[in-house]
Formats: structure tokens, C-alpha cells, sequence
């Protein structure tokens, strides 16, 4: 642990248990839950009725961006059915999970979530956890993006002027039909990308630095 913070032994406990570790869920969010689960649901059976006709490929295309249409409606029996499964989910008592986390753990739990001055990540190069002074993990990360060797400032961004470029080489390739449409969506959508260049020092094969844009 790298931090003045004074952590309890239930602080401690909690943290112990890993990123990965899942509290019981609360009684009064299951119903919800349950029903959230129920919309997802009903929209995967309605997509499925709606498109039963396409053909299906058993390739996903690799730059599809994923779409949000939800039919209203499929057909009598699978509105029936649904219909039927959301009262029924409705209906359905709600009993108390055994509680795998102790009291002082859980208020451990809230506390440091709310805590604001510490980081919490995890390690590196094992499954241990980290537990960092913001102050600190903000100051080394800008000794980090200070360093000239991996990083230079930039006075201005030029990123729209890229975006332009690329734009110019893109659609002559999709008009020539060297790319397809969900690969020309996928590159002319102007969301934000995360920029990488291999690092020339590291052996590794599959080793990149990020390069941060738009950084003040």
C-alpha cells in the first residue's frame, strides 16, 4: 500500500477479496434486476422473429457497429409468452440471500468507494492490489507524460486535419468496393480512437505506448 490513509482491518478484509469479488445483491435492486434481464430478453426474441428470414452468418464482421433498434413487436405467441414471463417475474417473492460480506465489511465497501483520495487498481505484473494517494498516482502519471523520451506536447491539435486525410483515402476505397459499408461506418463515424506506435525498446511483440491527444 502506498497511502497515508488509515485503513481499517474490515478496509483491509474487503480488499482482500479482489477486484473480481461479487456482494450478495440487495433485496430491493433483485426485482429490478429481474426485469432488466426481462428487456433484454424480450428484445433478443423480438430481433430474432424480426430478422428470422436474413441470412445469418456465422461471422461477426469485425467492424459491425452494434446497433440499438428494438421491434415493438414480434408476433401473438412470443408477445404472449413475454407477457405472461413479466407477471409471473412480477409476482415472484423476493427471499434474502445469504449476505457474504459482514456489516463492518460492507461500510467498508461504501467508504471506499466514496473515498476520493485514494486509487485503487491493480497490479501489474501479479493479482495483488494497489492502494495509491490520488496526489500521488496524478504525479506520476504526469512524470510520465513530462517525459520527452515517450511523450512530446504538442502547441496545437491536428487532429481534425488527420480525420480530413483519412476521410479523402476512405471513401474512393469504398466507392472502388475495396472496403464495405459497415467498415466505411466504422471509420467515418468520428468517435474518438485510441492511438498506439510499438514500442521499439521491448522485445515484446504486442508491447505499445499510448499516445495521449488533446492533453493540456
Amino acid at each position: 500500500m502506498f497511502t497515508r490513509e488509515k485503513l481499517s482491518d474490515s478496509d483491509i478484509n474487503i480488499l482482500s477479496k479482489g477486484l473480481k469479488f461479487i456482494p450478495s445483491p440487495v433485496l430491493k435492486r433483485a426485482k429490478n434486476d429481474l426485469l432488466c434481464d426481462w428487456e433484454n430478453l424480450s428484445r433478443r426474441m423480438r430481433l430474432n422473429y424480426s430478422f428470422r428470414n436474413t441470412e445469418n452468418s456465422s461471422e461477426k464482421h469485425p467492424f459491425k457497429r452494434k446497433s440499438e433498434f428494438t421491434p415493438e413487436f414480434a408476433n401473438n405467441a412470443i408477445e404472449t409468452y413475454l407477457w405472461k414471463t413479466k407477471v409471473e417475474l412480477e409476482r415472484l417473492p423476493m427471499v434474502n440471500s445469504r449476505n457474504n460480506l459482514t456489516k463492518n465489511e460492507f461500510n467498508s465497501l461504501i467508504s471506499l468507494k466514496k473515498n476520493e483520495n485514494i486509487i485503487i487498481k491493480k497490479a501489474d505484473k501479479c493479482s495483488s492490489i494497489v492502494v495509491l494517494d490520488k496526489h500521488m498516482y496524478i504525479k506520476q502519471t504526469m512524470t510520465q507524460l513530462s517525459s520527452e523520451i515517450h511523450y512530446h506536447k504538442l502547441s496545437e491539435t491536428h487532429s481534425q486535419d488527420i480525420y480530413n486525410k483519412i476521410i479523402e483515402i476512405i471513401i474512393p476505397l469504398h466507392n472502388m468496393g475495396h472496403i464495405d459499408k459497415h467498415s466505411l461506418d466504422y471509420l467515418t463515424s468520428g468517435k474518438e480512437f485510441n492511438y498506439c506506435h510499438d514500442d521499439e525498446d521491448s522485445q515484446k511483440p504486442v508491447t505499445a505506448r499510448t499516445v495521449i491527444l488533446n492533453c493540456d
